[in-house]
Parts: C-alpha cells; sequence; structure tokens
C-alpha cells in the first residue's frame, strides 16, 4: 500500500479552470500533493522532463495547441494521465481507450474520485489496470493537423518510416502521417500482432498473405509487397507461426 502523496501536475491554460482543480483536489485528497502546474505546454514540458511526477492532469487543448504532441515528444512517460477536455461524447471515448481516465469539464467530485482511484490502481499495480491506458491495444491515436484521429489496430496494414515522420497505411486506402518516429511505434504496439520486418517497415501480421523466403519479400492484403530485412527472416518466420498457432 502506497504511503507516500501522489506528486501531481497540472496543465490547464484557463486560470478558474486551473483554480476549479486544484481546489477540488486539496479539498478532497488527502494524499494529492500538487507540485507544479503550467498555462502553456513549453513550461509543461519543461517540468516533465526536469522533475519526477506520479500524476498529471492535462487538458486536451491548451493555448491552441495538442497536449497530446507534448506526451508523444516526451522520452518517457513515468506517470499516469488523466485528461480534462470539453470535447463531445464520442471523441471521449475514443480517448477513454487510451488514457487513464478522462474528467469532462464542469468536473464533478463524483468522477473525480473514479479517475483518481485508477489511477492510484495503475501507480500501485499497473499490471492488473484493465487495458484502458496510454498504451492501450484497441486503438492507435495520432495527433494530425485538425486534431486527434484515432485508428483501429486491426485496419493498419502496415507504417512506413519517413525521415523522422512516420507513415500509417490502412486497409481502405488512407495514408496517415505523424511526427513521430518508428521507432516511437514500435515500443506502442503490440509484439504479438505487428513487427518491424526492416529499418523502415512495421507490419500487421495478420494482414501477410505470402512469403516468399528466397526474395525476402511479402505480400499483404491489396497486393501491397514489402521487403524484409535478412537478418529479421527467422524472428520474422517464428512470429508468423506463432500467430497461426495461436
Amino acid at each position: 500500500m502506497r504511503t507516500n502523496p501522489l506528486k501531481t501536475y497540472l496543465i490547464e491554460d484557463e486560470l478558474n479552470s486551473r483554480l476549479m482543480l486544484r481546489e477540488l483536489l486539496e479539498s478532497n485528497f488527502k494524499d494529492i500533493e500538487i507540485c507544479g502546474e503550467a498555462d502553456n505546454l513549453d513550461k509543461a514540458k519543461e517540468d516533465l522532463m526536469s522533475q519526477e511526477f506520479d500524476l498529471l492532469f492535462c487538458d486536451i487543448k491548451v493555448r491552441g495547441k495538442s497536449s497530446i504532441d507534448l506526451l508523444e515528444s516526451l522520452d518517457e512517460m513515468n506517470f499516469q494521465t488523466i485528461f480534462t477536455t470539453a470535447f463531445s461524447d464520442f471523441a471521449i471515448n475514443a480517448i477513454r481507450l487510451n488514457a487513464v481516465d478522462y474528467l469532462l469539464k464542469p468536473i464533478s467530485v463524483d468522477h473525480l474520485e473514479k479517475a483518481v482511484q485508477r489511477a492510484r490502481q495503475a501507480i500501485e499495480t499497473p499490471e492488473q489496470l484493465p487495458a484502458q491506458n496510454i498504451r492501450g491495444l484497441n486503438k492507435l491515436m495520432i495527433s494530425e493537423t485538425g486534431g486527434l484521429y484515432f485508428i483501429e489496430l486491426e485496419d493498419i496494414l502496415y507504417l512506413k518510416a519517413d525521415k523522422t515522420y512516420t507513415e500509417i497505411y490502412t486497409i481502405d486506402g488512407n495514408k496517415h502521417i505523424s511526427c513521430k518516429g518508428l521507432a516511437h511505434f514500435e515500443s506502442l504496439l503490440s509484439k504479438n500482432l505487428f513487427y518491424r520486418i526492416h529499418h523502415s517497415y512495421i507490419v500487421n501480421l495478420i494482414h501477410v498473405k505470402s512469403f516468399n523466403a528466397r526474395n525476402l519479400e511479402i505480400e499483404l492484403s491489396h497486393k501491397i509487397r514489402l521487403n524484409v530485412s535478412n537478418r529479421k527472416k527467422a524472428e520474422f518466420i517464428r512470429n508468423l507461426e506463432s500467430l497461426s498457432f495461436a
């Protein structure tokens, strides 16, 4: 049982909302210690990189910028995140797949208590938390111009490195571009379903139709062909076999 207070950080650009959240937390939770706050993402990033926190309350939009971009830019996220947002119900349902929880403004004490309880559980026993955290496996959340986009993992064909960016190709023929590198997505995606066949490609194994071992070439759905690195060949075959007999 944890005895130390939860070191907490607030990101909120609206002063009244930030003061209200602080008041709710300080009035209702003896184990929460607010150790910092920011009304812009530059300050928030500096603080999150230089200090250690247990819990982050984070507005989705901060001065017109996406806080998702901030979270994705961090090398490590050794804290749990609760979003505060005024998004529609549809967007909120999607966000819940990728965060400890969300709080819809205006924040109610009941919802706040449930969110904090989930955060405690994630911090104390992360292996027991249902698959609803920031690295949840149902959907992939990326930040694109105009807002957030959520892609069903089963709809992803493959991901391709493009310098410091990543192109994400889906079964409907669309291409999405993320400012994060391929290594970022390799760390997020399930190793049981996705495999990095080459320094430039990660493929969804359920969409592999054939593998030509001599030419080191795979065919995906929609007759897409990609090359497999020779040093990845043996492990790739083992992963395919594991998927086949699962």
